[in-house]
């Protein structure tokens, strides 16, 4: 490993993207877990190992470069926590006792404060606040990445944001897992409990290190917490011979994770903010302008282009079902009984009949369900967005999280680990659904489907720019995408502005779980 060390000025860039070197955590993550630039080395993969009993660097290592680190370091492009690291030749116990309260106590001032609330509301129960980094730790332990077939052998553990909203159930779920090993394993509250089992995990891990030409096993990468999880041993709690993780605890949870039934809700809200849209525009007989202020004539002094929406109602108007927004401004004269709200819609609205009030309040974010739109949710009373979870089999996620990650050098290879024109089986699995579940998209699935024969002709990263796109599109908020390729130019698709019909729909109200809603038909 003497020469396996160099700064980013000695570096052959051209080399960087072969199999000759590889980045190394110069502290090893079975002590802490530290991905920090200032913890990373760049080191020649035929010497990337440990060989000492602590396993950091040899002493050779550090006497052969230790000069050249210290130039590095007084120029500015070392910084003193590296060049520590480089140099440390032992780990106190002192020190060990550190790295183990870093990754037990949570530093996040806001979580111990939502922690101090929770303990106050339910005494006796055990709050416990776990650290973002295990839960992430936890997900690359139990997926494990082949890196030579690119395969996970468990990918529904893979998070990718861009497909569903899933994962913060998942994670929610992955933190309570965590916690109450952490509280088994490693308590808090009795720290010589937590370090005897960090010595032992420690000294296990140097046993099989030994045993591997010093090689650590690849268990060890996600810190001590995780790394005594997926060392392959049963653990036992020894105050009462509870088993706490075994062979079983980890199939139920992956058993759990298949699941795909999730509660997705978002908080609906009446808005009661800004009266208006900040824009101020000049006199223009063509629009209707809003005054600046009460008695302020906008023919002469010109006003706010539009009025910001409080919540929208849905009224009967000459047979068809519409929803009509109420303004802020307006919002606050009704509930002071100064303008009645019929009367201003008659006056505000186009209408032949009269005018029937269905839903008083519409509040924005609100979820209707369709035949002719499926399953979207109202920001205004002219605008609609999906709603509508998607769900893609476990490998083709697993496969747009390895791509987003990897270089587009490496896409053919990856993705014909998988099948060849994988890419474009992903794009008519999506183009099925979107035909199934997303009524509001027909148009959009009809012209995708006419261009199945163009994404075939394009290359791999550009087939997975378009599915990315696409992901944009269905994904379950306010994101528009723009697409061009075949005969679908570049144009913004998602969002829907217009005067909506809503006959025939479910207004539907959740419970903040998801697990009640009731519902208001509207023939």
């Amino acid at each position: 490993m003497g020469k396996s060390l160099y700064s980013e000025a000695e570096i052959d860039i051209n080399r960087l993207f072969t199999t000759d070197y590889q980045v190394d955590h110069i502290l090893p993550q079975s002590y802490i877990k530290d991905d920090s630039l200032e913890n990373k080395a760049l080191v020649k993969a035929s010497e990337n190992q440990r060989k000492l009993d602590d396993l950091l660097l040899p002493n050779d290592v550090i006497a052969n470069n230790i000069q050249r680190w210290q130039q590095l370091k007084k120029a500015g492009m070392m910084g003193p926590k590296k060049f520590a690291n480089l140099t440390r030749t032992q780990v106190t116990e002192q020190q060990q006792k550190g790295f183990i309260n870093r990754q037990l106590v949570q530093t996040s001032q806001m979580v111990k404060n939502v922690a101090n609330i929770l303990d106050s509301i339910y005494p006796d129960t055990r709050i416990i606040e776990t650290r973002a980094g295990l839960g992430m730790g936890f997900r690359d332990a139990f997926s494990h990445l082949d890196k030579t077939t690119y395969h996970y052998e468990h990918p529904e553990f893979v998070k990718n944001r861009n497909v569903n909203d899933f994962h913060h159930a998942q994670d929610a779920y992955i933190s309570t897992i965590v916690g109450t090993y952490q509280l088994k394993k490693y308590p808090r509250d009795n720290m010589r409990l937590a370090f005897d089992a960090y010595s032992k995990f420690f000294e296990d891990l140097k046993k099989e290190a030994r045993k591997k030409d010093g090689k650590v096993p690849v268990y060890s990468r996600n810190g001590f917490i995780i790394g005594s999880m997926f060392n392959g041993k049963t653990q036992v709690n020894k105050q009462n011979g509870e088993i706490i993780w075994d062979q079983k605890i980890k199939d139920n949870i992956s058993k759990t994770f298949k699941f795909k039934q999730y509660n997705i809700t978002k908080q609906t809200h009446i808005y009661d903010g800004a009266l208006y849209n900040e824009l101020i525009r000049k006199h223009d007989p063509k629009a209707k302008l809003i005054p600046l202020k009460k008695g302020i004539d906008p023919t002469i002094y010109g006003g706010y282009t539009s009025d910001k929406p409080s919540y929208s109602t849905l009224v009967n108007l000459d047979g068809k079902k519409k929803l009509v927004n109420i303004p802020v401004r307006i919002a606050h004269e009704i509930d002071a009984g100064r303008i009645n709200k019929l009367n201003w819609i008659y006056d505000n609205t186009k209408h032949k009949k009269d005018i029937e009030i269905l839903i008083d309040k519409v509040p924005i974010g609100q979820i209707v369900e369709s035949s002719a739109r499926g399953y979207v949710s109202l920001p205004s009373a002219t605008e609609l967005i999906n709603a509508k979870q998607l769900i893609l089999s476990y490998e083709e996620t697993a496969l747009l999280s390895i791509l987003k990650k990897s270089s587009t050098d490496n896409y053919k290879f990856i993705i014909d680990n998988y099948s060849p024109n994988y890419l474009s089986t992903i794009y008519k699995n999506i183009i099925s659904k979107m035909k199934l579940y997303y009524p509001l998209y027909s148009n959009e699935a009809k012209r995708f489907t006419e261009n199945e024969n163009y994404l075939l002709n394009i290359d791999s990263s550009e087939q997975f720019n378009v599915l990315i796109e696409i992901l944009n599109l269905l994904h379950a908020d306010s994101s528009n995408a723009r697409l061009e390729f075949g005969n679908i130019k570049n144009k913004e698709y998602g969002r829907k502005h217009r005067e909506f019909e809503f006959s025939n729909s479910d207004f539907i109200y959740q419970s903040p779980t998801g697990l009640y809603e009731s519902r208001i038909h509207i023939d």
